[in-house]
């Protein structure tokens, strides 16, 4: 039982040449009680030259028999397509209704059928065949990060299509997808799945993205349109990690595996703790060949990681020993107490390589997982499977390694309704440890960075961030940012005419070095060389010995 396809020769095949033209069939089949198969032969309507027919078309995974050579390959492929995706579909309707899908009720069902004829265009095409060829192109050209977010939005496309065809009877095609439809759409992922505006307005985006996908691919001329002002974001505060925050994570050690409290850990079945080991491939000594991590120090770690460098999830399961490059002196030498982390960004790889000066933790974070591996090894140990850890088992497991830790003050997180309102009850405060998830890294180095004194160029180039309005979502202004310039307008102007200013004279460092400041310039050298400081609280001191 199905459907496949075939060439209806008028004459014997020993008298046709290359170039001559045959019909395109749909060939249904179906065995009955006692194993004989029927056969039922549906024409196209499609004419093909032999040369142009590839005959290993069904060992391929796209449905494209017809070659490249035919001028108008395209449009015939989607219209077989088409053509037998309505067969499939008739079957399954009468398997559906109780009866048995002979071929004399498939081609009783399909001469009565009753779809309006129009012009042979793309505007003939079933939107779900269409979509199909759509969804085939996101499986086989997105990067990874992408293509788990694009394809659960297909489906959900697809599921609400075929409910949607089944319920009126009449099959969709690309010219029925317009704003009401999508109203329709977007009001049952609401009213199903209990979405987000945020993540409604994403579903939307998702018959643009095919819209336009087809437009440049296949040189349609779609007029798909989304609806305005049915989805409307409610404004809610963004949840960082405060620098004492990031400190106190820092400093808990009990998840380490050198720790003996972490055995504590493993007893409790709520925890969920267990061991990972790492290989070190350039140690060749078996009883030091690998390391071994309980995961909740691996997560910790990971979390650092991420407030640290501004990286996305995915871009952190990705980076390599190598991507860690220590800055070189103007001598050429490598300077060894700091680096800079260089990588593409898995999410938008045109966008070039990324840079991010190390800092205290993460040089420390590198330290720790590199060591004994080679230049072409992750740096963040897999799982006992070899996989790494996935998203969504990081972001259940931190809550509860933060939960631990004492991240507990109270912060907001209400859900909204499609019209932007809070909905109630959801408003109530809840301590940030059941908030926290693998962004909040990212949010909380953007967060730092503005503390610092940064500014929006500069954040924006360590983050990868190409849209503004995109970074401004990662961050709310405060009061104390309004602060950090402006505070001194006009005041640096000396408003009275007839005063006198007296000439300070500057101090040098030449005229205010002693023994005694010498000899704090020097233990504060060792310190940096050490990394017992980082680059910045090394120049903070130094000022401050100065009095500079």
């Amino acid at each position: 039982m199905g459907t496949t396809l075939s060439l209806n020769y008028r004459k014997p095949k020993k008298d046709l040449i290359s170039t001559d033209e045959v019909s395109v069939c749909v060939r249904y089949y179906y065995k009955n009680e006692n194993g004989k198969p029927q056969y039922l032969n549906l024409s196209t309507g499609i004419k093909v030259q032999l040369n142009h027919w590839d005959t290993d078309w069904d060992r391929k995974k796209k449905l494209a028999p017809i070659k490249r050579g035919d001028k108008d390959y395209l449009q015939k492929n989607i219209r077989i397509g088409e053509f037998k995706e309505n067969i499939d579909t008739i079957e399954r309707d009468i398997i559906k209704e109780g009866d048995i899908p002979y071929p004399s009720l498939v081609k009783s069902k399909f001469r009565g059928k009753k779809i309006q004829k129009r012009k042979e265009t793309y505007k003939d095409v079933h939107f779900l065949y269409m979509y199909k060829l759509y969804e085939d192109w996101c499986m086989e050209n997105l990067t990874p990060a992408y293509k788990t977010t694009m394809i659960t939005q297909i489906r959900f496309v697809k599921q609400f299509c075929e409910d949607y065809q089944e319920k009126h009877n009449f099959i969709l095609l690309v010219t029925d997808i317009d704003e009401d439809f999508i109203r329709k759409f977007v009001i049952w992922c609401y009213n199903n799945q209990n979405l987000q505006p945020s993540m409604l307005n994403k579903r939307m985006r998702g018959f643009t993205n095919f819209r336009n996908w087809s437009n440049r691919l296949h040189k349609t001329n779609y007029n798909i349109t989304l609806p305005k002002g049915l989805v409307k974001e409610g404004k809610s505060k963004v949840i960082n990690l405060t620098r004492e925050e990031v400190k106190k994570i820092y400093e808990w050690k009990e998840f380490d595996y050198l720790n003996d409290n972490h055995i504590k850990y493993l007893r409790g079945k709520s925890y969920e703790m267990d061991y990972i080991t790492d290989e070190r491939i350039s140690i060749k000594e078996e009883t030091k060949k690998f390391a071994t991590y309980t995961n909740f120090e691996i997560m910790k770690d990971i979390l650092l990681f991420l407030c640290n460098t501004g990286m996305r999830y995915g871009d952190m399961l990705n980076i390599k020993v190598d991507n860690f490059r220590y800055y070189k002196l103007n001598n050429g030498k490598e300077d060894r107490t700091k680096g800079m982390w260089e990588f593409r960004m898995e999410k938008v790889p045109g966008k070039g390589i990324v840079q991010v000066p190390s800092n205290r933790i993460s040089f420390e974070i590198y330290k720790k997982y590199s060591s004994g591996k080679q230049r072409e090894n992750y740096l963040f140990p897999r799982t006992k499977y070899g996989n790494p850890i996935s998203n969504q088992k990081f972001n259940k497991h931190i809550k509860k390694v933060c939960e631990v830790i004492g991240i507990n003050d109270l912060v907001e997180k209400p859900r909204f309704t499609i019209d932007g309102k809070v909905i109630d009850g959801t408003d109530t405060r809840l301590p940030k440890y059941e908030t926290i998830s693998s962004h909040i890294g990212r949010r909380s180095f953007i967060r730092e960075q503005i503390e610092l004194g940064k500014n929006q160029r500069e954040i924006m180039y360590q983050t990868g961030h190409t849209s503004i309005k995109v970074f401004n979502g990662y961050y709310d202004i405060k009061a104390s940012d309004l602060w950090k310039s402006g505070n001194e307008m006009y005041f640096g102007f000396d408003l009275e005419d007839k005063k006198v200013k007296q000439k300070k004279v500057k101090q040098t460092p030449k005229d205010i070095i002693n023994d005694e400041v010498e000899n704090k310039l020097s233990t504060l050298k060792d310190w940096f060389l050490k990394a017992d400081i980082d680059e910045f609280e090394y120049k903070e001191m130094k000022r401050k010995v100065l009095n500079i």
